[in-house]
């Protein structure tokens, strides 16, 4: 994990890289605040009542206890107003986040077991990595492809849920550059706390370079483009390793996909079969007909999600992986 702008405010909070930021921790910083206020008060007074009015022995030491109404009015009154204060606030700086400037960037933003992918106006993808021109107001459209997510960026100080089969928006302005770390904030199964991306806040320039370098592969050329296919729309190497185990170690959710094609595979229950174009197509579509010896049927189904081109384009990648 490349680590982000560790730049700290006050308190041990992560750096404000959006415009934002600044009104969650003046929020956040007064509720502090608040909460000690009241703390402090009540132990102080309930220090000083059983001091005050502790036991002393004889019958001139019992007290009357009787209602005070002004009392008890100030303490409903009061708590009610700073709590709908604090709410009224909140639910701003709630809509503020919510409601993105007509001019923001738009991408779009999908989680899956255990990746996050990105999609630009102009056909542009990636895997765990976003780019955004600094200082450009920048609004995500999210969305899950399996269970629920939660796309977490502290330095941001925004966190939105990522649903399946429903969009959720959110936006941000970067005042900070350099790169910000992205969390998921929503346990996902086995490799949540791996499920990491990073946002790279660049200059304009600098932006339009790396927008260019992720431009949409020309599916005129199978193996690049099933590459793309594997990694940025699937987000199979999340959990599949295509490189020898010297160059890459053993995942532990599924199967090695370096020189997968023509081997023999133990499957459970099933004996050896052949990696043949057709094993391959029904492991992408269907992956728990056959599940290999020694691992958990772990993978959801993809079924769906390909055109035939693309399925061929994504077995022919797979088979070149020599």
């Amino acid at each position: 994990m490349i680590q982000p702008n560790t730049t700290e405010v006050a308190f041990g909070l992560p750096a404000q890289a959006s415009t934002l930021a600044g009104a969650y921790d003046t929020l956040f910083l007064s509720l502090t605040a608040l909460v000690t206020f009241c703390l402090v008060l009540i132990i102080g007074a309930g220090t000083y009542f059983v001091y005050r009015y502790r036991w002393r022995g004889g019958e001139h030491n019992v007290v009357e206890i009787s209602h005070n109404t002004t009392l008890e009015v100030l303490w409903s009154v009061v708590p009610l107003f700073v709590v709908m204060g604090l709410f009224v606030w909140g639910f701003k700086n709630y809509m503020d986040q919510l409601v993105p400037p007509k001019d923001a960037l738009e991408v779009r933003v999908t989680g899956k077991k255990w990746k996050w992918t990105f999609e630009y106006p102009n056909g542009a993808q990636s895997a765990d990595e976003m780019a955004v021109p600094i200082n450009k107001p920048v609004k995500l459209i999210i969305t899950s492809n399996d269970v629920l997510h939660s796309f977490f960026v502290p330095s941001f100080r925004m966190k939105m849920d990522a649903v399946p089969n429903k969009y959720t928006v959110m936006w941000f302005q970067p005042v900070l550059e350099g790169p910000q770390q992205v969390f998921c904030a929503e346990y996902c199964g086995t490799d949540h706390s791996k499920m990491y991306a990073q946002i790279k806040v660049m200059q304009p320039d600098a932006y339009q370079k790396w927008l260019d370098a992720h431009a949409p592969v020309n599916d005129s050329d199978p193996i690049a483009h099933g590459k793309s296919l594997f990694e940025i729309k699937g987000g199979c190497n999340a959990c599949h390793a295509v490189k020898s185990a010297a160059e890459q170690p053993q995942p532990v959710i599924g199967p090695r996909l370096y020189q997968v094609f023509g081997r023999k595979e133990k499957i459970q229950g099933q004996g050896e079969v052949a990696v043949d174009d057709n094993y391959l197509r029904e492991s992408i579509e269907n992956p728990m007909a056959k599940i290999v010896e020694g691992f958990a049927p772990a993978m959801p189904p993809f079924k769906g999600r390909f055109t035939d081109k693309e399925l061929g384009h994504l077995i022919d990648y797979l088979k070149s992986l020599k």
